[in-house]
């Protein structure tokens, strides 16, 4: 049953994203269907929710009524063409072995996921609580956040997540075996949109795979804490914007990136931060004057629009939460000045962890590199990455009790979550194209021209 109705859900977000699904490229039909997944339930979600705040019904009719009204939505405001694509890139020597890499990577991961437990604290705590509790005979009942039994649960953390997955049962109470297999569902989703991705801006089928292959290997493949909680989905939301920035312009393309970039907020607190961040680094690349007025137009018409509905959603319907920098938060930093060195040598060590592959070796030195290149279009999406990084250590230093604990148990979701747009930046600037100039800036002009 849990498969059948992952099935059906699926084919929803699949018919709401599939226009959408252009803004990152995918020419091929199994790439088309991961990237139709990924912006179906990213945009769904929200639109559920809010439809549950003015009390309309939510069950499987309504869910799906809601697919088709996005669908035909994007239907009639998108161009039918996708944006004009790179050249047929040569045959590259050993792209068979790279891809088999990726499908053994995919298959460790998946195979890990079937033979481990949901076991995470936070699911059963706070996301897993919210998914079982959300509806009510096909209404949203959120009165139970303000219950102080529920206190735990944290209810003034955005509820896309649940709602993901009550939108994959067809609103029924989500399985503990569906969640694990939309955890599956959106893990493939992020592979196929990074490699897409990395393949577009690389123009290397190799380059993708290989991409494919370190997020697969990564912790959001192989970290079975992370099944049930949200940082698989903040990294696709992430992923999607971070392929629709680096992408040749079009109408399509920017309505990808405000899409994604407004349902951040709606995943995780974490997405207010970061939607702020990649709107900027969408306005900072260069680019042709009229792809900039389109992105100026789609962030005012698409992103901000959602992003209002999250924080209308945040202030209407959930309780107050108490704020991250609660208290005398100028006398904590003070008197943890001295601890800063250590909690910083703390954060590296966990950075460097052989689980995070030296990845987040490689993103510093492909930040620096792109600003001693002057590189904007590569530097955006890693600055995005490294801002939010300096963003959540902040966060730590100034608020928690013991912020090595808090460290210990939050950073390496917070950087792994990071990695997928990090890579599309450091594919970015290996290609050293950039999306405004040389054979990209051509690209984005002639795809302006395009029906």
């Amino acid at each position: 049953m849990a498969t059948a109705s992952l099935l059906a859900g699926a084919a929803l977000a699949v018919l709401a994203g599939y226009r959408l699904a252009a803004a990152v490229g995918p020419s091929r039909w199994g790439s088309r269907v991961a990237a139709s997944f990924a912006f179906g339930v990213l945009a769904l979600p929200p639109l559920l929710l809010l439809a549950g705040l003015a009390r309309l019904p939510l069950g499987a009719l309504s869910m799906a009524a809601l697919a088709l009204l996005l669908a035909a939505a994007t239907h009639a405001a998108l161009p039918r063409g996708a944006p004009a694509p790179t050249a047929a890139a040569p045959r590259e020597p050993w792209l068979e072995a790279t891809r088999a890499i990726a499908a053994g990577a995919l298959a460790l991961a998946l195979a890990k996921l079937a033979r481990t437990p949901l076991w995470g604290w936070d699911h059963y705590a706070i996301w897993g609580t919210k998914a079982r509790r959300l509806l009510e005979q096909g209404r949203l009942e959120l009165a139970f956040l303000a219950d102080p039994a529920f206190e735990a649960a944290r209810g003034d953390h955005p509820l896309g997540v649940p709602m993901l997955w009550r939108l994959l049962a067809l609103g029924e109470i989500p399985s503990i075996f569906l969640i694990r297999l939309t955890h599956a569902a959106l893990l493939l989703a992020l592979g196929v949109v990074v490699a897409l991705g990395v393949e577009r801006v690389a123009r290397s089928r190799r380059a993708g795979a290989l991409a494919a292959a370190l997020v697969w290997l990564s912790p959001l493949g192989w970290d079975s804490g992370l099944v049930g909680l949200a940082d698989l989905p903040l990294a696709l939301g992430l992923a999607l914007a971070g392929a629709a920035l680096l992408a040749p312009a079009s109408p399509t393309r920017a309505a990808g990136l405000a899409v994604a970039i407004g349902a951040l907020p709606w995943i995780k607190q974490e997405g207010w931060p970061l939607a702020l961040l990649l709107a900027g680094a969408a306005l900072a690349i260069p680019q042709p004057t009229e792809a900039r007025r389109t992105i100026r137009n789609a962030l005012a018409g698409l992103a901000l629009p959602l992003a209002a509905g999250a924080a209308l959603f945040q202030t209407t319907a959930l309780p107050r939460g108490k704020p991250y920098l609660d208290g005398d938060w100028r006398a904590r930093a003070v008197e943890r000045a001295g601890e800063l060195p250590e909690l910083a040598l703390h954060a590296a060590r966990l950075l460097a962890d052989p689980t995070l592959l030296g990845l987040w070796f490689l993103l510093p030195a492909a930040l620096a590199a792109a600003l001693l290149r002057r590189d904007r279009a590569a530097a955006a999406p890693l600055a995005v990455v490294h801002l939010e990084l300096l963003l959540a250590l902040a966060v730590v230093y100034l608020s928690y009790p013991n912020p090595y604990d808090q460290l210990n148990a939050a950073l390496p979701r917070v950087s792994a979550a990071l990695v997928p747009l990090g890579l599309l930046g450091v594919a970015e600037l290996f290609a050293g194209g950039g999306v405004g100039g040389g054979r990209a800036g051509e690209e984005a002009a002639a795809s302006l021209r395009a029906p």
